[in-house]
């Protein structure tokens, strides 16, 4: 049985032009508890046999989790310690925004178990802030992360966005400083993505709006990140994040690893024995019936045990892929991978295939040619 859980929490303070996920604006916070009690619900109806494998890993996203009453995370939290065993080590992330979280609700998170705090900082330009409508400012971003430290939270990461719509490559080099200032032990930087059915897809249709970093500002964005962060001791682990010693996120490794994983809540998916599948994306049907419409997704076995490794410093055990799909990589993609290697962008190591730090910008592109 799986030993990670992911859970969905949808409401948002406001809804980010660039964000394509499930997400509900309820100013009101009337809708928070019908929803806690159907996600409650949902747990209690599915997790009906007993689950021997301790919980690792907690991991409350969204949305924004943090924007729920303390009250409804712990009635949450109750029916969660009361359906699962948590290891004593257990990870448990709350992701959290600006302006959100109080010291009062900080204590709450601390009391409740969560000890990692994901915060979506995003930048810390103002003027870029407002453009991403955020929410909040740089100084409220930089005060919720001082105050979970002053709180006792010891394993705090933020998100930042390069790429942003007249962002330049020293705002952007601000922002990663500004973020090195903080006491942080984690950071996950990803270049924007402009997605289907969003405000900015109608906005920046073209890749080449001249309002949008190009090509080569974006390569640049991405090796002073790689820099700073060596300098820092944020060593990569992945293409998008960055970690002291120690503080990888243990629940997103369970990602890359490809292992099992429990999702609960509206639109949240789960990979457990080799299925993968996804509740629905209708809030008011989830909160209806929390069990209804969860679908079964197609998936590519080969394709998720070559792309998932091959995003993370450790790379693809070459032996262990040919084994479980008969595809010999080093003879299928010989002139490729000799190619690749000239340029720097792989390396061998062991029987491991990896990425370098100067192929994880490429990582897409090179992970596509060396699909079978």
């Amino acid at each position: 049985m799986p030993s990670s859980i992911y859970i969905h929490i949808p409401f948002c303070k406001t809804h980010c032009p660039y964000c394509n996920f499930t997400v509900k604006l309820d100013h009101t916070g009337k809708l928070f508890e019908p929803y806690i009690k159907a996600l409650c619900q949902e747990i209690k109806n599915r997790v009906f046999q007993s689950n021997d494998n301790l919980i690792q890993t907690l991991y409350l996203g969204g949305g924004t989790p943090s924007i729920l009453p303390i009250e409804l995370l712990q009635e949450l939290f109750e029916t969660l310690y009361s359906q699962f065993k948590f290891d004593p080590k257990v990870e448990i992330t709350l992701e959290c925004n600006p302006g959100t979280a109080d010291e009062y609700k900080l204590q709450g998170f601390k009391t409740l178990g969560i000890n990692r705090l994901s915060v979506g900082v995003q930048t810390f330009n103002d003027e870029l802030l407002q453009r991403l409508a955020r929410g909040h400012n740089a100084i409220e971003a930089k005060n919720i992360i001082i105050n979970a430290h002053k709180q006792g939270f010891e394993n705090i990461s933020l998100d930042l966005i390069y790429g942003l719509p007249k962002q330049t490559i020293q705002s952007w080099t601000e922002s990663i400083k500004q973020a090195f200032e903080l006491p942080i032990e984690h950071i996950s930087c990803y270049g924007l993505s402009i997605e289907e059915n969003t405000p900015f897809a109608k906005i920046y249709t073209n890749s080449q709006n001249p309002l949008l970093p190009q090509e080569k500002s974006l390569e640049d964005m991405y090796e002073i990140l790689q820099k700073l962060c060596l300098e820092k001791g944020f060593e990569q682990y992945e293409v998008s994040n960055f970690a002291k010693k120690g503080f990888e996120s243990k629940h997103n490794l369970n990602y890359w690893k490809n292992t099992d994983f429990w999702g609960f809540g509206v639109s949240a998916h789960e990979f457990i024995k080799g299925n993968r599948k996804a509740n629905t994306e209708n809030l008011d049907e989830y909160i209806k019936n929390s069990l209804s419409n969860q679908k079964i997704l197609e998936r590519n076995p080969a394709l998720e045990d070559l792309m998932l490794p091959l995003r993370t410093k450790w790379g693809l055990n070459l032996k262990d892929y040919q084994t479980k799909y008969k595809i010999d990589l080093l003879a299928g993609k010989e002139h490729l991978i000799r190619d690749l290697q000239n340029q720097n962008l792989i390396k061998l190591e062991n029987n491991y295939l990896k990425i370098t730090p100067k192929g994880f910008l490429l990582s897409t592109e090179i992970i596509s040619r060396l699909m079978p």
